[in-house]
């Protein structure tokens, strides 16, 4: 087994006053090769229903926070067919607006996540997980939350690639971030990711296989 090779690029989704769409197009501009998995984790504000028409695309969740103002959160992956696209759409069942951050991983197998939604905090106990085979595996943690600006960077032990992206509109504020670390242990404990602005929030805890001719040989962080 090697641990897989990832590119992480946050989505320009959000930020300050965004423009209210009903979708978003996913993974435009990246340079992928047939095989390789394109999975994003999302935030969209309010109370959403979100797909996806893309054919070869599949939603692993989608959830909402525990209280207002609400945030759906998501997770969309595709296996990227012969022909090297690794685009997919996501929808949102109305106008709002959204961010996400991306990865596009090589050398390795969809796993498996696990998923909370704890009360409103400053901190969220992120939820553990026990991958199907032990490998060198790629963990993914992300925390979505109801607020403009989490306004921290305290994440769990151990993990590393710190991305944050948000929505600042009034009435449709959301945030984002995501870490990563690569372990070879079969389960997962994470721990708390804490500190920051209060808020309501979703977090999962997700698990990458890897697989033979996967390596951590290289790395970009956008």
């Amino acid at each position: 087994m090697a641990f897989p090779e990832i590119i992480i690029r946050g989505d320009a989704g959000g930020g300050t006053n965004p423009t209210l769409v009903t979708g978003a197009l996913l993974f435009s501009g990246y340079a992928a090769q047939p095989g390789d998995i394109a999975l994003t984790v999302i935030s969209v504000a309010g109370n959403r229903t979100l797909t996806t028409p893309t054919p070869g695309a599949a939603k692993v969740t989608a959830d909402r926070n525990a209280s207002t103002p609400y945030v759906t959160a998501g997770i969309f992956y595709k296996t990227v067919p012969a022909n090297g696209d690794p685009t997919f759409t996501v929808n949102f069942g109305a106008s709002t607006n959204y961010s996400a951050i991306n990865y596009l991983i090589r050398g390795g197998d969809p796993g498996s996540f696990n998923f909370v939604i704890p009360n409103t905090s400053s901190s969220i106990n992120m939820p553990n997980l026990t991958a199907s085979i032990d490998a060198d595996n790629l963990w993914i943690l992300s925390r979505h939350g109801n607020v403009a600006d989490i306004n921290q960077e305290q994440t769990p032990d151990g993990y590393t690639g710190y991305l944050k992206e948000n929505g600042e509109r009034a009435s449709y504020l959301h945030t984002i971030e995501s870490v990563y670390k690569f372990s070879a242990s079969k389960t997962e404990n994470p721990g708390s990711w804490s500190g920051g602005t209060s808020a309501a929030f979703v977090g999962y805890t997700i698990v990458i296989l890897g697989t033979p001719g996967g390596s951590f040989s290289t790395f970009c962080f956008i």
